[in-house]
């Protein structure tokens, strides 16, 4: 089972929102997870979008995340990590923060609805978590 939430679902511009993902071992036996050594960002498949689907820019890193490359200081910069298998025992949970502003240019005041998801490599199917509604007011 998958599942997000955020401390504080009306937030201004330029203010930190971190998005908080629960990952439960609701099955009997204990699982293996694919996770990365770093940041949660690379676990799960994010979608962000307005109220009417259209989702706000990514940055350079959420972009570089998705395989794009930049040049910095001459030099391209391309993100990479070290898969490796978490054990989650049965009822336990994984629970990773998710900063969403490193990821996307919330600049723009609007209601935004999230939701994460994950490939699941023993059922061959991506698992969707709930989906929430954060607000943006301006300053």
């Amino acid at each position: 089972m998958l599942s997000i939430s955020v401390d504080q679902d009306v937030v201004r511009v330029g203010s930190e929102l971190k998005l908080n993902v629960v990952l439960a071992n609701a099955s009997g036996e204990e699982e293996i997870v694919v996770g990365t050594s770093a940041a949660g960002e690379q676990n799960y498949k994010l979608s962000v979008t307005d109220l009417q689907g259209k989702p706000p820019a990514s940055t350079k890193y959420g972009r570089a995340l998705k395989g794009e490359t930049w040049i910095q200081d001459g030099k391209t910069v391309v993100v990479v990590d070290k898969y490796m298998p978490v054990h989650l025992p049965p009822s336990k949970t994984l629970k990773e923060t998710i900063d969403l502003n490193k990821l996307y240019d919330l600049s723009q005041p609007g209601k935004y609805r999230i939701q994460a998801e994950r490939y699941d490599e023993e059922r061959k199917v991506w698992v969707k978590s709930n989906a929430i509604v954060v607000t943006i007011k301006a300053d």
